[in-house]
């Protein structure tokens, strides 16, 4: 019975913490590109592909279609590079941008992965 009550008491606490997390602001091409240059110097291969993955999805939210090409050309890792470009596409396809869509989609590597989300962007869903 008690682990029963410490497993909901952990439940709600992670609920609570997920909830409370505020979106982050709207990105100036600025900070952007201040970001941009400093994941630049990231000796680890592994940390510096993470950090133009976070660039490139915060780009995308802000709509600044030339940094997220940017930040998705600086990582190494093609695999992570095709998931930040698929999510960073379909978040500017959302928010209008079609031919940026387009052009983010286009960095995508895998092949039928391309296709597919140039097929959603084309399709507008």
């Amino acid at each position: 019975m008690r682990t029963w009550r410490i497993s909901i008491v952990v439940v709600g606490l992670v609920f609570a913490a997920g909830c409370t997390q505020e979106p982050r602001p709207p990105q100036t091409p600025e900070q952007l590109n201040g970001r941009l240059e400093a994941a630049g110097k990231i000796p680890n291969t592994a940390e510096r592909s993470d950090a133009y993955r976070v660039i490139a999805l915060d780009a995308a939210d802000s709509g600044i279609t030339d940094a997220v090409v940017k930040a998705i050309e600086g990582i190494s890792n093609i695999g992570l590079r095709d998931e930040a470009a698929e999510a960073c596409a379909l978040k500017l396809m959302k928010r209008g941008d079609t031919k940026g869509a387009t052009n983010v989609a286009e960095k995508i590597n895998n092949t039928s992965k391309k296709s597919e989300v140039l097929g959603k962007i084309a399709k507008g869903r």
